[in-house]
């Protein structure tokens, strides 16, 4: 008597047979069923199924395969939706900074399934606890970021930072708005907005000969010191301010 058996695919969730039941595994233990989609049991299971699905599977499981990997392939199959995050809030105003302080940014993710976000900031004053966040790092749908504001980072006025969430899918950020101290009203968008004006202005006066070189320079360089008085570090302009001593010939402050 002889008894022939195909191949099985045990898991920590039974036998799987199709390929819903593997959805069903990484819905429960993505990590388990990443394991099962590296493993040719897994190939033959999809070739067995349906042939369109095996192709599609070939194509997104060429090494070096990761996480991510699995997650497109459940993507774009139909078997899933891919994950959002979401910002507890979208900005923070910080006045009469003390001290360094420590604050929670709460993220928010919807639906299952594996996630990568990369975490940066803009703003010498900002540090964040993490650069890189996965699905691992959610207790449920919710983790909390822990930044930094740095006092001693802080220059004068207000300062103006952001902390960037950025996954495959889309990019979240966060406003950060510090000072040392009291807060005051200005409108410093439409302020930032005519210094920039100005700046374009002098720029062309001097193109057409109407103002002379010193005068653009003495201009350009006081504008770009009321910039920095009100709490903008702009690349930009320290990009101009390096080209206004580069034109005077002042080499080692360019």
């Amino acid at each position: 008597s002889v008894t022939v058996q195909g191949s099985q695919v045990r898991t920590s969730v039974g036998e799987i047979q199709t390929l819903d039941q593997f959805v069903t595994l990484a819905k429960a233990d993505f990590r388990e069923a990443f394991h099962l989609f590296v493993d040719e049991a897994f190939a033959q299971l999809l070739r067995h199924e349906d042939e369109t699905l095996w192709l599609t599977y070939r194509g997104m499981s060429v090494n070096p395969v990761t996480y991510q990997h699995l997650e497109e392939f459940l993507i774009g199959i139909g078997k899933k939706e891919p994950i959002s995050l979401s910002l507890g809030r979208d900005s923070i105003e910080v006045y009469e900074v003390e001290g360094s302080l420590k604050d929670t940014l709460m993220l928010h993710r919807s639906g299952w399934g594996y996630v990568r976000a990369e975490v940066s900031v803009q703003g010498e004053f900002l540090e964040v606890e993490k650069k890189v966040i996965t699905s691992e790092d959610f207790i449920g749908s919710v983790y909390g970021l822990e930044y930094i504001i740095r006092r001693e980072y802080l220059g004068r006025g207000k300062n103006y930072g952001r902390i960037i969430v950025k996954t495959v899918y889309e990019t979240l950020v966060f406003e950060v708005v510090a000072s040392r101290h009291n807060k005051i009203q200005v409108n410093v968008s439409a302020y930032e907005k005519s210094k920039k004006l100005s700046l374009a202005r002098e720029f062309l006066a001097l193109s057409v000969g109407r103002i002379t070189f010193k005068e653009w320079y003495d201009k350009g360089l006081s504008m770009l010191e009321e910039l920095k008085d009100t709490g903008y570090g702009d690349t930009s302009y320290e990009i101009l301010e390096a080209y206004l001593y580069y034109r005077a010939g002042i080499y080692d402050r360019a």
